[in-house]
C-alpha cells in the first residue's frame, strides 16, 4: 500500500498497483466463466486493473467507483469503455441492470462495520436468482497486522484516513455466513519486493 493518498496518486496519473490484475480477479474470472455466469458487477473497480481478466473471457462487466478520477483514468489509460456508476459501493442504486455475479477486491476491509453491511445488502439486491457474491478480505495474519492507532476489534488506522478492518475466519462467519453458503479460501496478494499479503477469498451463494 502506498504512503500517499490515493486520490492524489490518481489525480497525477499514477497507477498505483500496475496494469497486471490480482490473482484473485484472474480467479474470480476463471471460476464465474467455469460456472456458465455471464454478468458480473465489479465493485471499487478503481481504474480497471480487475476488469480485465472478465473481460478477456467474455463477461458483460459493469463497475462501481467512488473516485471520479479513477474512472477517467480506466477510459483514458486503460481504454476501458463498460459502464462504470460514480459513487459509493453502499448506495449502489437496486433499480440497476441486474448481474449474476458481484466480485469486489480489497474494498469491504477499508469499511466501517456498518458500511460493510449496506454494501453486502446493495450488492446482494442486484444479484440474479442464483447468483454469487465474492469478496476478498485482508487476513490477521499480514505482517502489519496491529500497526497504526487501534480504531476497534482488529481494525486499525493503516495511514492517514485509511483504516483497515483485518478478518480471521471465525470474523468471516459471524458477517457474512448469514447472508448466504460460504466458500472461504486462503490467498495471497503480491506486494512488490515484500512476502505477499495474505487475504481471504470468500464467495457468498445467497440462499432464497
Amino acid at each position: 500500500m502506498s504512503g500517499e493518498p490515493w486520490e492524489a496518486a490518481f489525480a497525477r496519473g499514477a497507477l498505483l498497483w500496475g496494469e497486471a490484475p490480482s490473482p484473485m480477479a484472474v480467479r474470480a474470472a476463471d471460476d464465474f466463466a467455469a460456472a456458465g455466469l455471464r454478468e458480473v458487477l465489479i465493485l471499487g473497480v478503481g481504474y480497471g486493473r480487475n476488469a480485465l481478466p472478465f473481460l478477456e473471457r467474455g463477461l458483460e462487466v459493469q463497475g462501481v467507483e467512488l473516485s471520479a478520477t479513477a474512472i477517467s483514468l480506466a477510459r483514458e489509460r486503460l481504454g476501458l469503455r463498460f459502464p462504470i456508476h460514480h459513487g459509493a459501493a453502499e448506495d449502489l442504486p437496486p433499480e440497476g441492470a441486474p448481474v449474476h455475479a458481484v466480485f469486489g477486491h480489497a474494498l469491504l476491509h477499508l469499511l466501517d462495520a456498518d458500511a460493510r453491511a449496506r454494501t453486502v445488502a446493495a450488492a446482494r439486491a442486484r444479484l440474479r436468482p442464483g447468483g454469487r457474491l465474492r469478496f476478498t478480505l485482508i487476513s490477521t495474519e499480514a505482517a502489519f497486522f496491529g500497526q497504526g492507532a487501534r480504531l476497534g476489534d482488529d481494525r486499525y488506522e493503516r495511514a492517514p484516513g485509511v483504516a483497515l478492518q483485518f478478518f480471521h475466519e471465525a470474523r468471516i462467519r459471524d458477517e457474512l455466513g448469514p447472508w448466504g453458503a460460504l466458500r472461504v479460501r486462503r490467498a495471497e496478494e503480491p506486494a512488490g519486493a515484500g512476502p505477499p499479503m495474505p487475504f481471504f477469498d470468500v464467495e457468498i451463494v445467497p440462499g432464497g
